[in-house]
């Protein structure tokens, strides 16, 4: 049996359950809907448990539209860095979107995460921001914990396919190359090899 709850009463959970697993289960059905992106935008700012903030982030993504990515702007400067991670994800979603793409080079500068940083490469890969090739490669000697950045990069010239990147990757990918990282230059070869063969 399924139970059809009202949009309004969705709303009201997401904003005043205690419990996360609700407020979890009001943004994936919301989401269902294409709900109410301010609502959920409200939500997101306000939220301050990450799981949470990961599935209302990524129930904007999946909604689109450039309220939604407004939302998801106004959102991301959050003091919790799991959350900022959510968010940024959730905005590899915008595919082409310029404003997306400053923010996202912003957060891969300079945040004091580095799964943020690294999260926001691998974003800028998923929307396939224009000219972004060179600004990833610039990353590539940045230290971070089990070499997450470089595996991040590599996946996201994989992304971009653009046949320049095959001299990075192959690199990358070659024997003495950090082994961290290793498996994703190999499969981001394989990727470009499927691509332009």
């Amino acid at each position: 049996m399924k139970l059809e709850i009202s949009t309004s009463l969705l709303h009201e959970q997401l904003k005043r359950d205690k419990d996360p697993i609700g407020r979890i289960e009001a943004a994936q059905s919301l989401a269902a809907k294409a709900g109410d992106v301010k609502v959920l935008s409200q939500c997101l700012k306000k939220e301050s448990h990450w799981g949470v903030a990961h599935r209302i982030a990524r129930s904007l993504g999946k909604i689109g539209g450039e309220h939604a990515r407004d939302g998801l702007l106004k959102a991301v400067n959050n003091g919790d860095a799991k959350i900022r991670r959510g968010i940024v994800h959730a905005l590899g979603e915008f595919i082409g979107d310029e404003k997306v793409a400053r923010a996202l080079k912003k957060f891969a500068e300079r945040d004091p995460s580095y799964r943020v940083e690294a999260e926001a490469l691998s974003s800028l890969g998923r929307i396939k921001a224009k000219n972004c090739r060179p600004f990833l490669e610039s990353f590539l000697e940045r230290p971070s914990h089990n070499d997450i950045g470089r595996s991040a990069i590599f996946r996201a010239l994989a992304n971009l396919e653009e046949e320049e990147a095959w001299a990075t990757l192959l690199q990358g990918a070659d024997y003495g190359a950090p082994r961290s990282s290793r498996f994703s230059a190999v499969q981001g070869l394989a990727k470009l090899a499927g691509r332009f063969e």
